[in-house]
């Protein structure tokens, strides 16, 4: 016997969402995940339409089952309309589940399970944290800042990234926000410590991100819940460019804050540094001269612009 309750997040996801049982097509999932319960919630594709039926699948406050396999191939179901009976086990026109076929992405598993990944974190954050107290002196008490990234800088989105992986599901912008509306992230290593000490010294904390502005008061709770606290959070309103908004910090405009002068920044993608494209890696080494004093680039394997190079520049 074991507890449903007791047993990871990662388990207790709707058992992929992709049941084919007579007139009920499950084929797309949401799941939110609400104190101690997980709900997942599975609804026919556009082109199912014409099938009377809708299949949700809950798994709530978790009696004891028994199991003897992982993944998880048990569900409690609650038919709703036209749903005569369900199975779990694969048929020929229901094939297993992603999850019940494949590993976790290595880029997935490296960030969630890696001592490695909480390490390099670690490491440059203290090495930052160095760079930044040899220079305090010679800095203005608040009219200095430092500009940070939020997702895979200061913030640990992987389990989206995880649960996204389990049920076949790509990145969405919708299943993003959701994510980010959870308020569920926790701090990366070291991005507690660095930024209190940004603080600490007199500077201002301005973080500057690609989240949609929609979802911005979401951002600055779930930053000040995990012990970062923001002078100010810059969502993306327009596009994802982000040099405007490192020109509005550094002017002070419409932020409640003097013009400062930016003496650092960190992030994991190359667009989180002033007027930086993929296209610098053809420039030579010297192109990453400010890395390690003015840039601190941080690792991302499972997301970025990276994603879209070519071998050779964009121009």
């Amino acid at each position: 016997m074991r507890d449903l309750c007791n047993l990871g997040e990662g388990d207790v996801l709707a058992e992929r969402c992709r049941l084919q049982t007579g007139p009920c097509w499950a084929a797309l999932a949401t799941t939110t995940v609400a104190q101690d319960r997980t709900v997942t919630t599975c609804e026919r594709p556009a082109e199912q339409n014409h099938m009377e039926a809708r299949c949700s699948i809950f798994l709530l406050r978790c009696s004891s089952l028994v199991m003897s396999t992982r993944p998880l191939l048990l569900f409690f179901v609650l038919p709703l309309v036209g749903c005569a009976s369900v199975t779990t086990a694969p048929t020929e026109s229901s094939p297993p589940s992603a999850s019940a076929t494949a590993e976790m992405p290595l880029d997935i598993r490296w960030v969630r399970r890696s001592a490695e990944h909480g390490a390099v974190y670690a490491q440059t954050y203290r090495a930052a944290g160095r760079h930044l107290r040899a220079i305090a002196d010679t800095l203005t008490a608040t009219d200095w800042a430092v500009v940070l990234d939020a997702d895979e800088t200061l913030l640990d989105n992987s389990l989206y990234q995880q649960e996204r992986a389990e049920v076949g599901l790509e990145y969405t912008p919708e299943s993003w926000n959701a994510w980010v509306r959870r308020e569920a992230a926790p701090a990366l290593p070291g991005a507690v410590g660095f930024t209190g000490l940004v603080r600490q010294l007199g500077g201002q904390v301005a973080v500057v991100t690609n989240r949609d502005d929609a979802v911005c008061d979401e951002t600055r709770r779930n930053l000040t819940a995990v012990g970062i606290e923001a002078d100010t959070v810059l969502c993306r309103t327009d596009e994802g460019d982000k040099n405007a908004r490192f020109a509005a910090v550094e002017r002070g405009v419409g932020l409640g804050l003097p013009p400062l002068t930016v003496v650092m920044w960190v992030g994991d993608n190359i667009g989180d540094f002033p007027d930086l494209t993929q296209d610098v890696r053809f420039e030579g080494e010297d192109a990453f001269s400010p890395f390690g004093g003015q840039f601190w680039a941080l690792p991302n394997p499972m997301y970025g612009s990276w994603t879209r190079n070519e071998e050779e520049p964009t121009d």
